[in-house]
């Protein structure tokens, strides 16, 4: 699978911060957004990877 900028990004700073709410507030633009959001799309990424590896 190939990850695009924003995806390894947001691996890279999950990895150093072990909280996928902050890596991907701090990759993408969430201004605006709603924890719940936030929290909800970064789910949804590490899901997707980890429906990949199956």
């Amino acid at each position: 699978m190939i990850l695009t900028p924003k995806q390894h990004k947001f691996c890279l700073k999950y990895v150093e911060s072990g909280n996928a709410s902050l890596a991907y507030r701090e990759v993408y633009d969430c201004s605006g957004s709603k924890p719940s959001t936030v929290s909800r799309k970064a789910k949804e990424l590490l899901d997707g990877w980890h429906r990949m590896q199956m």
